[in-house]
């Protein structure tokens, strides 16, 4: 579609002594705003590089013609021009230290000392007891306050009679001292000692061993600071602050009135996150959209007023708007464009694999000027009537701050919403294949296969993991590599360090990926590819550099809060004039939070006698394995062992039904530091089945990837006594590896279990835990006849011939399996 221009009657600037002339009225309101607003206010104005004006500064000519096309302001999003060169290096040396007022320190100043404990280690309670109930009435159990009353009155009565009372007299006393606990509502993030070590005070470049750059965390990015710096150098030696803020609607009651609220997350990137929140109204007129669209920003602009002042004059602190992750709708609102337009560039909505110019606020600012309202909506995807709330903070531009979102750009988006989708209307012949998918810790089971009424993400997440090796016989095998490509996107951008060769793996799996997917075309199932989810991935490697790890900054984050931030607090409303109640209540259940009680777990009973134990899980070698792996383990290996040459085991034999592995796993969700606990389950009943693990095993750590590692399946847990040293171990079933490279249609490696003897009985050995490197994931390798519909996932390890190794099981197996 060729762009155009409308010719329109010229509006006169009414401001004195200004002889602007604008096309419309929404570009006359815009330079009032834009031009004489801030020369009234001159505190308020912004930097120059956050202005209105054209990237010449200068106002184009009264008499001239509104450009026909976007000026070069940024080179295009699909071009292949390499990064730009990293900002200098932060010196901490350069960070004098200082107090709470800016002024400057001696050096090895210690920090103020931490208040002292409270006398009472319960207060504002007065024991323990009051604690515990009001966290069981208000959190456990969400007690109403009729309830509370009617709860504490029987109480009280049965306590007159031993001379005692009830912990509180009614729901106001045990609310006021929720209310009184000085901790959990709105923390100081930057005054807690806790995070000292954990909490990145300024920018950084990080280089790596070989030389190179790599980003992950969020201050590796640094691009926002190193703006701040060059337009501002007395902002050196302040903290930088990078405010980000999220924001996806959700629905508290759909039956009865379609109630919708909007929370604003809000997070800082040094650290981890709070949030804020607010709600807006809806309906279908026009004019009321258009009302609404800009509340939404007025109101984000109110919520932040109180930190302008800090993005401007900084003392000790330094604060910007540094990122927004959001859905396409609400980034459709909060970019101020057309839907079906990217929010990014001014790409084409009817050809988004077009050449394009990244949309910038300076370019907004002279189209908004230059150009009518029907100019800007048809040609550009910009909405005239909406003005982002960007424009009352300075740095801030809202083209720049929108980031990535995973959850519903990528898993939902792309995979969920277009691609499985596409394959669906391409075939329908994998009913059974993703039902006879093996458990795995974590792993949802799709018993349909097919037809899924209600998605979640998980459920996007988990299917993801088996989805490919489902239709791998059966599609064509472009679909297949399409697929594989795609999945080797969405787990190379899930990953939380980056180097340089990673980012040139992203950029090769969407080049991967959008030859590939041309199939859908050539067989008639799409006729083109405009979708904005799935265009957004072409600017993932430019938000790894910008704003670090995408992991991070994911609407999953914030999805993930909505039921306990607003769907439960509405609840426990009384639906009248909710938001205050709803916000009470957060406060409270944040306080109550700060003490957590742990929980105890039986152990089944097993025989505690070795040939016992062996008879009971019919192991019948499990005796003679056991002493040699018991000989291995004191004298090391030796060929050609008699029985008679190993030590007896005369201890008692503790079986388990479960093993954790514990491995360094940043991208995945993980604990303290990226360290990840995963739970490799042993059971003799699963859900009325029986489940036994993979594991994988290192043998030659000098061999790269999988080629120095096996799987092996836990047949049992146990661990015994020798010579007063415990050993625990494991029973495993091995499995050999099926060629010497993966397989050409799928990037997985194939595998087949260990089967030895004319008697072709598993191959068997006993092994330490601490040869366990992590949980393994195997999917049958189904071939091209179907599945009967009786068939139990549980049997699905000792069914089939070969199985692909799952590298798509989560980040952490998609980086060493290769």
């Amino acid at each position: 579609m060729q762009r155009h221009r409308r010719t329109v009657a010229e509006l006169k600037c009414p401001w004195p002594g200004c002889t602007k002339m604008l096309h419309s009225q929404s570009g006359l309101t815009h330079h009032v705003r834009q031009v004489h607003h801030r020369i009234t206010q001159p505190t308020q104005s912004a930097p120059t590089a956050a202005g209105s004006a054209p990237p010449n500064n200068e106002d184009p000519p009264n008499n001239e013609d509104p450009p026909s096309s976007p000026p070069h302001f940024a080179s295009p999003p699909h071009s292949s021009s390499p990064p730009p060169s990293p900002p200098p290096q932060i010196n901490p040396e350069e960070r004098d230290p200082c107090d709470k007022d800016g002024n400057p320190l001696a050096p090895d100043t210690p920090p103020p000392p931490p208040p002292p404990p409270p006398e009472n280690a319960w207060a504002p309670f007065d024991d323990k007891v009051q604690f515990r109930v009001s966290e069981f009435l208000f959190r456990k159990v969400e007690m109403s306050q009729g309830d509370i009353d009617h709860l504490m009155e029987l109480w009280d009565l049965s306590m007159k009679e031993h001379g005692g009372c009830a912990p509180f007299k009614d729901h106001d006393q045990m609310y006021q001292g929720i209310d009184n606990i000085p901790i959990g509502s709105a923390p100081n993030m930057l005054a807690n000692p806790d995070f000292a070590h954990e909490f990145d005070t300024a920018p950084y470049v990080h280089i790596g061993p070989d030389g190179k750059r790599r980003w992950s965390e969020f201050m590796s990015g640094n691009f926002h600071a190193t703006l701040i710096y060059d337009n501002d150098n007395s902002t050196k030696g302040a903290m930088y602050i990078p405010m980000i803020l999220g924001s996806d609607k959700t629905t508290v009651s759909v039956a009865t009135g379609n109630i919708e609220y909007h929370p604003l997350y809000l997070m800082i990137g040094n650290l981890h996150a709070s949030f804020d929140e607010l709600i807006v109204a809806y309906d279908n007129d026009v004019k009321f959209c258009t009302f609404k669209k800009q509340l939404f920003h007025d109101s984000i602009a109110a919520i932040l007023k109180s930190t302008r002042p800090a993005m401007t004059t900084p003392v000790v602190l330094i604060y910007d708007i540094a990122s927004y992750i959001a859905d396409y709708p609400e980034q459709v609102i909060l970019a101020g464009v057309v839907s079906g337009w990217c929010c990014k560039c001014d790409v084409m909505s009817s050809n988004l694999d077009g050449p394009a110019n990244h949309r910038t606020k300076a370019t907004r600012d002279v189209f908004l000027e230059e150009l009518d309202d029907a100019d800007l909506w048809d040609n550009y995807g910009i909405d005239a009537d909406v003005e982002p709330f960007t424009e009352h903070f300075p740095q801030a531009d809202i083209h720049e701050i929108l980031t990535s979102d995973l959850l519903h750009q990528v898993i939902k988006g792309s995979f969920k919403d277009y691609l499985v989708e596409w394959v669906l209307m391409y075939l329908e012949l994998m009913v059974g294949k993703i039902a006879a998918t093996p458990a795995y810790p974590g792993l949802r089971w799709f018993p349909h296969s097919r037809r899924f009424k209600q998605w979640t993400g998980d459920d996007s997440k988990a299917l993801m993991k088996v989805y490919l090796a489902a239709i791998s016989e059966y599609v064509d095998e472009k679909i297949v590599k399409a697929f594989a490509a795609f999945l080797d996107f969405c787990y190379l951008v899930r990953r939380t360090d980056f180097t340089e060769d990673d980012l040139n793996k992203i950029d090769n799996a969407v080049c991967d990926f959008h030859h590939y997917r041309q199939i859908f075309i050539e067989t008639e199932v799409r006729e083109d590819f405009n979708l904005p989810r799935q265009h957004s991935i072409v600017y993932y490697r430019d938000h790894i550099i910008q704003f670090g790890a995408p992991n991070g900054l994911c609407l999953s984050i914030t999805e993930s809060r909505h039921i306990t931030a607003v769907k439960k607090p509405w609840r426990r409303s009384s639906c009248y004039k909710a938001l205050s109640q709803m916000l009470l209540i957060n406060q409270r259940l944040d306080k109550l939070l700060a003490l957590r009680v742990d929980l105890s777990v039986r152990e089944p009973k097993y025989p505690r006698n070795l040939e016992a134990l062996a008879v009971y899980t019919q192991q019948p070698n499990l005796p003679e394995l056991t002493r040699r792996f018991l000989h291995e383990q004191l004298n090391g290996p030796t060929d050609n062992l008699d029985i008679d040459d190993c030590p007896n085991i005369f201890s008692n034999i503790y079986v388990h039904h479960s093993a954790t592995a514990y491995y360094y796993s940043p991208s995945d969700i993980s604990g303290i530091r990226g360290m990840k606990c995963e739970w490799i389950q042993l059971t003799p009943l699963w859900y009325g089945h029986h489940r036994r693990d993979c594991v994988f095993v290192t043998q030659d750590s000098e061999k790269p990837g999988f080629k120095g590692m096996s799987v092996i399946r836990v047949m049992l847990f146990f661990s015994f006594t020798y010579d007063g040293k415990e050993y625990p171990c494991a029973l495993v079933h091995w499995f050999d590896r099926y060629g010497a490279h993966p397989d050409s249609r799928t990037g997985m490696w194939v595998v087949k279990p260990d089967i030895r003897g004319r008697r072709r009985k598993p191959y068997l050995t006993v092994i330490h835990l601490e040869a366990l490197d992590r949980g393994a994931h195997l999917l049958p390798k189904f071939g091209s006849r179907p599945v009967p519909d009786d068939f139990h996932y549980a049997y699905s390890l000792d069914c089939f011939e070969y199985f692909y190794v799952n590298k798509y099981i989560d980040y952490h197996a998609n980086e060493i399996i290769f």
